[in-house]
């Protein structure tokens, strides 16, 4: 792993690939290229480069990859979670022990910030829906 903790969370694709797998019913939802981005906030807000960590549908599963950050606009993500470096070793730090309950516990907290970036049809329409149930988000909403 990385010298910096904060920054394991990043580097551990095999960690989250091992998440998806485990969350094959809900991250196997997502049309081939949809996708989810954590991004840490010095990262996010311009003060350095780096990179973002994007799950990815394939087609009936999911990938972890990484990817460079550039801005929001480009991140080409239909969701982004950006949190403090921190906040996201913590979410690393529960990859095999209920990550999700994790990022819906920071996200009601306001330590992990979520971005939409696709319209509510785009994410209808790509498989989000169970993955924004299980975060407890009614984005979505009961009639559609």
């Amino acid at each position: 792993m990385n010298a910096n903790p904060n920054l394991d969370w990043l580097s551990d694709l095999p960690g989250w690939q091992r998440l998806l797998d485990r969350h094959a019913d809900t991250f196997g939802a997502l049309a081939a290229g949809a996708s989810i981005g954590l991004v840490a906030r010095p990262v996010a807000d311009g003060a350095q480069s780096g990179d973002l960590l994007v799950w990815q549908g394939e087609g009936g599963r999911a990938a972890a990859l990484r990817r460079h950050f550039t801005n929001f606009t480009d991140c080409d993500t239909y969701l982004l979670f950006v949190g403090d470096p921190e906040t996201m070793a913590a979410l690393h730090a529960r990859i095999d022990d209920r990550p999700l309950i994790a990022m819906k516990m920071a996200v009601r907290e306001g330590s992990l910030l979520l971005y939409v970036l696709k319209p509510k049809t785009a994410l209808l329409d790509d498989g989000f829906e169970d993955f924004l149930d299980q975060l407890g988000l009614a984005f979505l909403g009961a009639c559609r």
